[in-house]
């Protein structure tokens, strides 16, 4: 069983939506502290041919989970909204993806105590029907809790063995801190991701001038 493992991400970009299309399961990890200046709570569109970000602002609190992380308000939904729909009127597949964004954003405008974990959880029924993910869905929260002193590589192992992994699908980025060894020593083999996405906007950017295609 191939799984990966990855933060919470709004609007994420396409390294992460193949990372998560090409495992057995996902595991959305929002147990963990949330990190500041980071894309968890953001990504970048084009408007007007330039770059522009798209933020949820967020009331920080030292150390606080993504399960904490809560917006300051909801006004965000709306401004988005209005945003997409004017950097993408004119795109190809702007109509077709249309009705499915706004019945997203209506449901977490429904939801009763967002906080960024929740956000993008539910955001994500949408990314996986857009990319048609037959992808399982774990949240870590719905683990028994993880011993607190554990260092990122134990803390992924453990959710590799409690889901009786053979294989860990890590980033790039994990060639730089991964402790391998406790993995092979597990029984447990790991991948590293080599896709090359061709921008780092929004996958959001991608679904509307090409389609779904990685």
């Amino acid at each position: 069983m191939k799984i990966s493992i990855h933060q919470p991400a709004y609007l994420p970009y396409l390294g992460f939506i193949e990372k998560m299309k090409n495992s057995d399961v996902y595991v959305f990890l929002d147990t963990v502290q949330f990190s500041k200046n980071s894309f968890d709570n953001r990504n970048k569109i084009i408007v007007d041919g330039k770059e522009k970000w798209l933020t949820i602002p967020i009331k920080q609190d030292l150390g606080q989970t993504y399960l904490k992380t809560k917006p300051v308000d909801m006004s965000w939904l709306d401004t988005h909204l209005k945003t997409i729909a004017y950097a993408y009127r004119d795109a190809p597949n702007f109509e077709y993806y249309k009705n499915g964004l706004l019945t997203t954003y209506s449901y977490v405008r429904r939801l009763p105590a967002p906080n960024l974990a929740d956000i993008c959880f539910e955001m994500l029924i949408f990314w996986k029907m857009v990319f048609d993910m037959k992808t399982r869905i774990v949240r870590s929260s719905q683990f028994d809790s993880f011993p607190k002193d554990l260092h990122s590589s134990e803390l992924l192992l453990e959710i590799c063995k409690r889901l009786g992994a053979t294989e860990y699908y890590s980033g790039k980025a994990g060639k730089d801190y991964l402790d391998e060894k406790i993995f092979t020593d597990a029984g447990i083999n790991v991948s590293y991701q080599t896709y090359e996405p061709p921008h780092t906007l929004s996958a959001l950017h991608q679904i509307m001038t090409v389609g779904e295609k990685l």
